[in-house]
């Protein structure tokens, strides 16, 4: 409606008409703006429903987050863990090695010292041996004299026995 289909009167406008005008204004505002607020409400509706959805979704994500967080704790953890008994194991290893290295130059040396007493008792043996052997040569020598002298006192008796053969000396 615009203003050339109000009735005019002698002094303006004619109330009724206006009235009918501002009438007719209001119904269609009105009308226009229930036809808004509804969708308005539809929109609200959509919106709230999208804000629930998404808050469902962060809430996931957040439990989602979460977990990985506790579980890279967990790992890291671990790792630190396990570097730490790799260490402990390495000291252990390290420290029995050292142990056994020891003990293996302990050995060794006790087998020198035996092997230089067995070299000392052996080099022993061979000069009481020798001084032994020397001794009885010695002997025989002076077995062989006497009886050299005793056939030589006694020149008709049988004294084959008392010679030595000379292969033998």
């Amino acid at each position: 409606m615009t203003l050339d289909h109000l009735k005019k009167g002698f002094w303006g406008y004619q109330k009724s008409s206006v009235y009918e005008y501002v009438t007719a204004l209001e119904g269609d505002f009105s009308q226009k703006l229930m036809e808004q607020e509804a969708k308005a409400r539809d929109s609200e509706t959509q919106y709230q429903e999208r804000v629930r959805q998404l808050e469902e979704e962060l809430t996931t994500l957040r439990q989602q987050y979460e977990a990985q967080q506790a579980e890279q704790r967990m790992i890291s953890s671990t790792l630190i863990e396990a570097k730490k008994y790799a260490e402990t194991l390495k000291q252990e290893a390290d420290a029995a090695a050292q142990a056994e290295r020891q003990a293996w130059e302990r050995e060794l040396e006790q087998m020198h010292k035996a092997l230089n007493q067995y070299r000392l008792q052996v080099r022993t043996l061979r000069e009481q041996f020798s001084t032994m052997l020397q001794a009885l040569d010695d002997q025989v020598e002076d077995f062989d004299q006497q009886a050299q002298a005793t056939a030589s006192d006694c020149p008709g008796r049988n004294m084959n026995l008392f010679h030595r053969k000379q292969e033998e000396a």
